[in-house]
């Protein structure tokens, strides 16, 4: 082997040992919105059984303020229960061993200012010791990702990324 072949060899080698392992990542981010569904679940259980506790007093204006105040929470945890429930659905759609090398929904994408994940929009999350940024291709930067792949640069709020990798 030259030196060439060896350090080609070194550069595919730091690339795999850096590859998120897609198909994990994706399980980890469902069981995670799993457990957000749970929580809310037993929230939305903890209102029901308010409501039901709820008596009507003589005051019967602050017994319907009330009731109306419980049912406008449980409205908005139902409106997060299913929001999660369209990302778990988006998430499970994303074949995770389709790689073109193309940024696209459900890529992974590795450049020298972090790793991004194109499928939905969350918070950051910590994944084999690694912080991972959660964004929709939807989003202003996914949109300017979109389409590139491996050794282009782009340019986002002045701020230059180098994709290093794409999974």
């Amino acid at each position: 082997m030259t030196i060439i072949e060896d350090n080609q060899i070194l550069i595919l080698l730091s690339q795999f040992i850096r590859m998120i392992n897609k198909k994990g990542y994706i399980q980890f981010l469902c069981e995670t919105l799993k457990s957000r569904i749970s929580d809310l679940e037993v929230e939305l259980d903890s209102i029901d059984d308010e409501i039901a506790k709820e008596t009507k007093s003589s005051a019967g204006d602050k017994f319907e303020t009330s009731r109306e105040m419980m049912s406008q929470a449980r409205a908005r945890v139902e409106e997060q229960v299913s929001k999660i429930g369209n990302q778990i659905r988006t998430l499970k759609e994303i074949i995770p061993n389709s790689n073109t090398g193309i940024i696209a929904h459900g890529s992974i994408v590795e450049t020298d200012k972090g790793i991004f994940f194109f499928g939905v929009a969350l918070e950051k999350m910590i994944f084999e010791n690694k912080t991972i940024y959660n964004l929709s291709m939807n989003s202003p930067i996914g949109q300017v990702f979109n389409g590139k792949s491996i050794d282009e640069a782009i340019n986002f709020r002045n701020t230059a990324y180098n994709i290093l990798n794409v999974e």
